[in-house]
């Protein structure tokens, strides 16, 4: 059976994307690679939990997350990255514009992304 909530990760490596699809079977789960995807995904599908990677190509976290704030969408946002530093400022400004997100060092194990999980949707 699956859960009702729809989750999205956005992440361009496919390891992340297979440890989440094993992670979090039987969850209603989207999975995409670029930022572009992320806000298409958002404007058409309602989302219950967002896990988005900093580092990608052409439009990074840090571009959604601003994209994300700018339409005032309303859910849970764990942010991953392997080295979040380079982007520490970036997120310091965006939290202190009322953006709520937690950040999430990769690599993860399974255990941890369901456990994010079970935070999200235990905290509404």
């Amino acid at each position: 059976m699956k859960n009702p909530e729809s989750i999205l990760v956005i992440d361009d490596d496919r390891s992340v994307q297979i440890s989440f699809e094993l992670a979090l079977e039987g969850y209603n789960l989207t999975i995409a690679s670029s930022g572009s995807e992320c806000l298409k995904i958002i404007e058409k599908d309602s989302i219950d939990l967002l896990f988005i990677d900093l580092n990608m190509p052409f439009m990074n976290g840090v571009e959604v997350l601003k994209a994300i704030k700018e339409k005032n969408y309303d859910f849970p946002i764990f942010v991953l990255s392997g080295d979040w530093v380079e982007y520490q400022r970036d997120l310091d400004k965006l939290s202190a514009s009322g953006l709520t997100f937690q950040v999430l060092q990769k690599p993860m194990t399974l255990e941890q992304i369901r456990s994010s999980v079970k935070q999200a949707f235990n905290s509404r």
